[in-house]
């Protein structure tokens, strides 16, 4: 037999889970270094293997342990934040020395408010121990039959494969201590066969429960009904959006749902608290306790995040904020300070309401309709009406007559995405988590609207 080559050792190291006990240890240091501060630190930990494929085999089988260090000094309604390089003991001192000169550089208060105590904290459940089984020559096995698969069907895909296992540990000098970790098993992959293009993906926080098969089946499902090209002429049309789809299309409209933006009049939503300026079948909300949810029970400073009502009925209710938002206009803070987590104060629990009936069902209704599975790009060109254009590749299907009738292999739109939320139609009961957020996701339904202009 012949001897197997040295670099197939690393092929079957497992992912390995570390506890809260390795960031205790970097945050005591912290606090010994700058006895008597106000500090936090906050330490983000992602591991996981990303295995990408094309043309039926296997490019890259990647591993990555990224660490990350963030500390924050509060002192007199003033503060300051450095980012060490790593955990040494030099580059923490080193660190401390920054955050002096920086603090000392401030001026005047921006009155930031005093460290949190020790908060209590909701359980979320999405961390699967068995995420510490999984090594490159695991995925690599389990993609092995659905390559077998695409082969038999004279098909082609391409693809990822991965798993992470993600940390987050706050603490302060003033006894807040915040820790969480969660897994996410995701699975991608675009099957073309002849003309014919499809995607399809899946997300779960449980690796048992990512069905491989099952997306394959969908991809290959709707690279089928693409077979036929169609060509669609300019203008308005009733589409359907996928889940993902929705996600991608809808998540600058998120951005602007931070109170303090609102309050700046520098948001779309400024003024239309309390009024109904989306269609009545759409209610969303921040909930990162749903059962199919994941990501964090607390907040970039360690403030315990709250269940938020956002849009009732096409009525726009409530929008989240920090600490210091919340102090400065006396109402309760949401839990959504970014700190070292995330760029802004946004919701990132998206739920959106179900509908009552299948998508099959919404699909017998429509004469006519466009099923959008995937965007491939999408930026917003006006933010005072959130009109954005974009670009669907591969990914569109044509309904008609009660049937698929073929593929759109471009299709380019220019839409508001305010605009479109007020024309949904219907709303379907299957819905599906997106995960594209490092610490949340989005769950949506099939989202159908109409009049949505192509170009």
């Amino acid at each position: 037999m012949a001897r197997r080559p040295p670099f197939f050792a690393e092929w079957s190291v497992m992912l390995q889970v570390h506890d809260k006990e390795r960031y205790k240890k970097i945050t005591e240091e912290v606090f010994r270094i700058g006895k008597g501060k106000h500090l936090e630190v906050t330490i983000r930990e992602q591991a996981g293997f990303l295995t990408r494929f094309a043309k039926n085999e296997i490019h890259q089988n990647g591993f990555r342990d990224i660490l990350k260090i963030s500390i924050r000094r509060v002192d007199g309604g003033k503060s300051a934040r450095v980012d060490p390089i790593n955990s040494s003991r030099a580059a923490l001192s080193g660190a401390m020395d920054r955050l002096k000169t920086l603090i000392q550089s401030r001026q005047a208060t921006d009155g930031e408010p005093a460290l949190l105590s020790k908060q209590s904290y909701r359980a979320v459940d999405d961390f699967d121990f068995k995420v510490g089984r999984q090594s490159p020559l695991t995925t690599a096995q389990a993609l092995a039959g659905i390559m077998d698969e695409i082969k038999l069907r004279g098909a082609e895909a391409s693809g990822y494969d991965s798993a992470a296992c993600r940390h987050v540990y706050i603490a302060n000098s003033n006894g807040l201590v915040a820790w969480h970790r969660s897994s996410a098993f995701r699975f991608g992959l675009t099957v073309r066969k002849g003309q014919g293009i499809g995607y399809a993906s899946h997300f779960h926080a449980f690796r048992d429960h990512l069905n491989r098969k099952e997306v394959l089946a969908r991809a290959v499902e709707r690279a089928l009904h693409a077979a036929r090209p169609i060509h669609l002429k300019p203008g308005r049309y009733t589409v359907i959006f996928a889940p993902r789809a929705m996600a991608e299309f809808s998540a600058p409209l998120f951005e602007d749902m931070n109170a303090r933006k609102i309050a700046d009049r520098n948001s779309f939503f400024w003024r239309k608290q309390g009024k109904r300026i989306f269609s009545e079948k759409l209610t969303i909300e921040d909930n990162v306790y749903h059962p199919e949810q994941t990501g964090l029970p607390f907040d970039g400073a360690g403030l315990p995040r709250k269940k938020i009502l956002l849009v009732d009925r096409g009525v726009v209710e409530n929008f989240v904020n920090d600490r210091k938002t919340a102090l400065d206009f006396h109402v309760a803070p949401t839990g959504h300070g970014a700190g070292a987590l995330q760029p802004s104060t946004m919701p990132v629990n998206i739920v959106a309401g179900p509908g009552e009936e299948k998508l099959s069902a919404i699909l017998k209704r429509l004469d006519h309709a466009i099923l959008i599975s995937h965007i491939w790009y999408h930026q917003v060109t006006n933010p005072n009406s959130f009109l954005a254009t974009g670009l669907i590749k591969g990914s569109a299907l044509v309904w008609q007559k009660g049937a698929w009738q073929g593929g759109v292999q471009h299709l380019r739109y220019s839409e508001s995405m305010a605009s479109a939320w007020s024309r949904v139609i219907a709303i379907s009961q299957d819905n599906e988590m997106i995960k594209d957020k490092e610490y949340g996701g989005s769950l949506w339904p099939f989202i159908c609207l109409e009049g949505f202009r192509i170009v």
